[in-house]
């Protein structure tokens, strides 16, 4: 099932959301988003295009627009668990379909860190699908086709 884009300025979305600012995440009407990605105001159609690719995989966004920016918040489904000690605790449910990760090396101020991101490349190849008896080969940690 298709998400949605929801629109709001940002006086509208800090008046009815109820945040929790130390995991970027806020409730409204019973859904929880976490904050996802910040653009410029001109660049809408990138706004647009991840929006989409969110909805597609059936998660709900949210469009925040500020005086300078456009920020992006995206639906956290949670699924409740039980731990060890018996006490609940809410986890990520995981979509019906798992979505291909990659690990990316990034450089910030002259610190190297790994962050795990989504490789929206194999996901589009997924949904085209592999020809069959055709394998997948690797160059130098890339796929190749």
């Amino acid at each position: 099932m298709p998400g949605k884009i929801n629109y709001f300025n940002k006086e509208d979305f800090n008046r009815r959301g109820v945040f929790n600012q130390f995991y970027s995440e806020c409730k409204i009407n019973d859904s929880v988003f976490r904050k996802n990605d910040v653009f410029k105001k001109e660049e809408i159609k990138q706004v647009l295009n991840t929006c989409k690719k969110h909805n597609q995989l059936g998660f709900n966004t949210l469009i925040v627009r500020s005086s300078s920016d456009l920020t992006i918040w995206v639906e956290h489904k949670f699924q409740p668990s039980v731990k060890s000690d018996r006490q609940p605790v809410e986890t990520a449910q995981k979509p019906s379909t798992t979505l291909p990760t990659k690990t990316v090396t990034k450089r910030y101020r002259g610190q190297v860190y790994e962050e795990t991101v989504i490789d929206w490349a194999a996901v589009a190849l997924q949904k085209q699908g592999t020809p069959e008896g055709k394998s997948r080969r690797k160059y130098r940690g890339n796929y190749i086709d």
